[in-house]
């Protein structure tokens, strides 16, 4: 979220546009009217570079934003709840998703879904992995089969894969490295509720047809 660049930082220019002391405090002025809409936080390589004054940018702002519950320096593993389940009084439909900044350098589309996929290896059984850093907004659905010993079937689970995307300019270090620019938009996941009907739960991914403007 923020440059977060530090005279001890390997990357990154120290104080580009600003401090980053003013960096946190215009993303805590930005995001305060929207801080509900914040379901998790966490840290990413930028707010590494402070690993040796001992704070994290990103949990800063999260307490500054009284969200620190929020807040994990690695990953999130998301309950997201909502409606009912099968129509029953008080059930919610709950989806879980496992969320973190990510790493990998990947310069093809192929190579950073690969590099999401592998997100499987650390946790199995949610509905969705989100990742970022890559700069490159993606989004698909897979079918995993899942073993039902209880009822002794054999069932499809929906698995989603979310990169989110940037809104940063083409420049920079991007046009340094040779990668190409990326579109500044963001993947959408929209979750519906479970209907007694339904095999499984329904997810629906959305790309935005219309690019950003860059600022």
């Amino acid at each position: 979220m923020v440059e977060a660049a530090l005279k001890s930082s390997r990357h990154g220019d120290v104080y580009r546009s600003m401090a980053p002391g003013e960096e946190r405090r215009l993303l805590v002025r930005e995001l305060e009217p929207v801080k509900h809409k914040i379901l998790c936080i966490t840290s990413g390589n930028h707010e590494a570079r402070h690993k040796d004054s001992d704070e994290d940018p990103a949990q800063l702002i999260a307490e500054r934003l009284g969200i620190e519950d929020r807040y994990d320096r690695t990953a999130v593993v998301l309950e997201v709840a909502f409606g009912r389940k099968h129509g029953q009084k008080g059930v919610p439909t709950s989806y879980i998703f496992y969320v973190t900044h990510g790493q990998g350098q990947g310069r093809r589309p192929g190579a950073r879904i690969n590099r999401m996929q592998e997100l499987a290896w650390i946790i199995e059984g949610v509905d969705g992995y989100i990742m970022g850093h890559v700069h490159d907004p993606m989004i698909r659905i897979e079918y995993r089969h899942v073993a039902d010993p209880r009822n002794r079937t054999v069932g499809l689970r929906p698995v989603a894969y979310v990169i989110a995307g940037s809104l940063l300019r083409y420049g920079d270090y991007a046009e340094e490295k040779m990668l190409a620019p990326n579109a500044n938009t963001f993947p959408v996941l929209r979750l519906h509720q479970r209907r007694r009907r339904d095999p499984h739960k329904h997810m629906e991914a959305i790309m935005a047809t219309e690019i950003r403007r860059s600022a």
